[in-house]
């Protein structure tokens, strides 16, 4: 593991919002209300209480029972600091009488003279952007934006009544009407629509929205410039101080680490290790996911072939034992649709080893023999979607290529190193 994830390892276009002291320049992500938000987030880290609890998460984990192997309690430390810092900024970020669009969970970058570290949790989509703002039922918003020349490959608006608990409310961003220029407004408020176009009623338990844009392309889509405002409501409430902000962050991330230890660990490690149930749909039509595990000697891998069941998006990722994402930028430990080299039927045939073995649709288990993984398919033309995934198959890595098609694309070390350094650049798009 990248050993940048010590300070690191659950949703960013921001608004323009006044009385906001001016930093850098901004960039597409990097607002100033982000840069705010950011040099706040840090501040918050640093200080001792926040950090005890860091340390209470990584107790809970070294409680579990996968803690007692050695290789899987590695990552522990990692992914206790992840999660608290994704919880973190949903904290400082958690104020709706003066809403701020932040971009969470990402891997860690340097802009603006931060150093912004790992902020993850399990099973979270590292080809989605993820945008979120606290917002209150009593109030009115208003979001206006304008979509890129090549955008996501499918966005939602979404409500959720918790970071955790999505409402079957929102909008999906091919639903959004836009003026010839690529502007929109969208509204949020308790009320009907009332033939307002673009408009998202809230509930009286609505608590947050998160805006999430889907990139199977890293390095041509573009998500869509974003700022939100309130326009009616109750006067603001004084904003939380940073003591309650340590409290929210820390009740948050025990929710989520108690949520995985009680509830999704479970339910992934009763399936036998290399084997794939076939997927599931998900709330608000955000289409279909399948997890499990895998478990592999040093001298094996693990073939994976899916059907792209005509979605516009597929993404599959390798997590550790918790389900945090290994290191994305610099490892193809995760892969898109668009990332990939498909067979000649449109299938996608993929291998999950430790090690390098030369396929270009390889998945970087990063020395890891054993983890989790996450399947999406986004964007479908037809649902429900059946037999997507085709097969799989645990061989040696001698014997790979008698089991792989004749058409795979293999890849010499330099052509490996060109991959990553594409990659990599196409991640960094998002900084600027």
């Amino acid at each position: 593991m990248n050993p940048s994830h010590s300070l690191a390892l659950l949703l960013a276009l921001a608004g323009m919002g006044s009385g906001v002291a001016r930093g850098a320049d901004p960039t597409l992500l990097g607002t100033e209300d982000q840069q705010q938000l950011d040099r706040k987030t840090l501040e918050i880290v640093a200080r001792p209480d926040f950090q005890d609890g860091v340390r209470r998460l990584e107790a809970m984990f070294r409680a579990d029972p996968m803690a007692a192997k050695p290789e899987e309690a590695k990552t522990i430390r990692q992914d206790s600091d992840a999660i608290a810092y994704m919880a973190l900024q949903w904290a400082v970020d958690s104020d709706p009488g003066r809403p701020k669009l932040m971009w969470m969970g990402e891997a860690p970058h340097r802009w603006f003279g931060m150093d912004i570290p790992w902020a993850s949790y399990g099973f979270q989509n590292q080809d989605d952007i993820y945008r979120q703002v606290a917002i209150d039922p009593t109030r009115r918003y208003e979001i206006t934006g304008r979509r890129s020349a090549n955008p996501p490959v499918q966005a939602r608006f979404g409500l959720f009544r918790s970071v955790i608990d999505e409402i079957p409310a929102g909008l999906q961003g091919d639903d959004i009407v836009t003026a010839p220029d690529g502007s929109f407004t969208i509204t949020i408020d308790s009320d009907p629509a009332n033939g307002r176009q673009n408009h998202i009623q809230s509930t009286p338990d609505t608590r947050l929205l998160v805006v999430r844009d889907v990139l199977s392309g890293w390095s041509t889509q573009t998500p869509p410039m974003l700022a939100i405002r309130t326009v009616g409501g109750p006067p603001p409430a004084p904003s939380p101080s940073d003591d309650e902000m340590v409290h929210r962050s820390m009740d948050l991330a025990s929710t989520m680490v108690r949520a995985w230890l009680g509830v999704y660990g479970p339910r992934i490690y009763k399936v036998a290790p290399n084997t794939i149930a076939q997927p599931f749909g998900r709330v608000g039509g955000w289409g279909y996911l399948t997890m499990s595990h895998f478990d592999l000697k040093h001298d094996q891998a693990l073939i994976v072939t899916l059907d792209t069941a005509s979605a516009a998006y597929v993404g599959f990722e390798l997590g550790d034992t918790w389900a945090v994402p290994l290191e994305f930028v610099h490892h193809t430990s995760s892969l898109t649709n668009g990332q990939t080299k498909p067979n000649r039927d449109g299938t996608i045939t993929y291998v999950i080893a430790a090690k390098d073995p030369g396929v270009f649709n390889w998945l970087d288990a990063e020395g890891m023999p054993a983890g989790t993984f996450a399947i999406r398919w986004q964007r479908l033309a037809k649902a429900p979607i059946a037999s997507a995934v085709v097969s799989t198959e645990v061989v040696k890595l001698t014997e790979l290529k008698a089991h792989l098609p004749a058409d795979t694309v293999w890849v010499t070390p330099g052509e490996r190193k060109a991959q990553i350094e594409a990659r990599e650049a196409s991640w960094n798009r998002r900084l600027h």
